[in-house]
């Protein structure tokens, strides 16, 4: 491929640097937010806030609800994503035989994970003191990987109805899903004492601009995307006329033989001699 786009392959060169470049800027925003809060906001009011709702979820936990939360956080955990995107993928492929769909909803998600885990590596903000139902994951708590994951999967299905075109009511049941999904995996981490809501809204706002961001990179067919409008349009395309039938006159017209003409007239007939007697 030569680092180029093709009929099924949907990055080229200046795809990959727009990730890359993305990353970089993202991690480092990332790590950047997340150190700001350990060393400085979580000793003053905003932290006080933060604690306060852990403590708030912490409290008001019961068996089923920690039963719900634990299904509600599975939605985005790794052994659920993973199948999915697998199931997507060949999904995608066998309705249009090529990869692009899949690079925007598999590709945000891996993009979302490489930011998160490295700035959860470097942050190394602890969990809610409150106790976490979810056992011990090797990662820190800024951000919140499960949302970022549950905003790439859910409204990456949505974002692949609305460039095709798909019926408005198909749209808004795929929109009001992943709204929904997202806002059960963010309580259901609360819930469980996996994060503050801080690193929630950072999970949810990084997993929504690195779809968008990815959206961006893919190179996609005409007709998908508008050059001047980075959302997306429909992809039913006008059918051309055909050259030449719009200005083709009416066969009946010619079918009419022309009027004769002055110069077209016979000649007059020789007269006859009759021989002399």
């Amino acid at each position: 491929m030569k680092g180029t786009a093709t009929g099924w392959w949907p990055l080229d060169r200046s795809s990959w640097v727009l990730l890359g470049t993305y990353f970089v800027a993202a991690t480092a925003v990332s790590v950047a937010v997340g150190i700001l809060i350990v060393e400085v906001l979580d000793g003053g009011a905003f932290g006080r806030a933060d604690l306060e709702v852990s403590e708030w979820f912490a409290a008001r936990r019961t068996p089923t609800w920690n039963d719900l939360a634990q299904l509600g956080a599975g939605m985005a955990d790794t052994l659920f994503v993973v199948p999915v995107c697998a199931v997507l993928i060949a999904v995608f492929w066998l309705l249009w035989r090529r990869l692009h769909e899949a690079v925007l909803v598999v590709g945000s998600i891996l993009v979302e994970k490489a930011i998160f885990v490295t700035t959860a590596f470097l942050v190394e903000r602890e969990r809610p003191p409150v106790g976490q139902l979810d056992g011990s994951p090797p990662t820190s708590g800024f951000p919140s990987g499960h949302v970022a994951a549950a905003v790439g999967l859910y409204f990456g299905v949505w974002l692949v109805l609305r460039i095709h075109d798909s019926p408005p009511a198909l749209q808004v049941v795929s929109f009001v899903v992943a709204l929904g999904a997202v806002a059960i995996v963010s309580v259901s981490r609360l819930e469980l004492g996996m994060h503050y809501a801080s690193d929630v809204a950072w999970g949810a706002l990084l997993g929504a601009v690195t779809l968008y961001v990815t959206y961006l990179a893919v190179r996609w067919p005409p007709g998908i995307r508008s050059p001047s409008s980075p959302w997306p349009r429909s992809s039913r395309q006008p059918v051309a006329a055909t050259p030449g039938a719009a200005s083709e006159p009416d066969r009946s017209a010619r079918s009419a033989p022309d009027p004769p003409r002055s110069d077209d007239r016979a000649p007059p007939p020789a007269p006859v001699r009759t021989p002399p007697g």
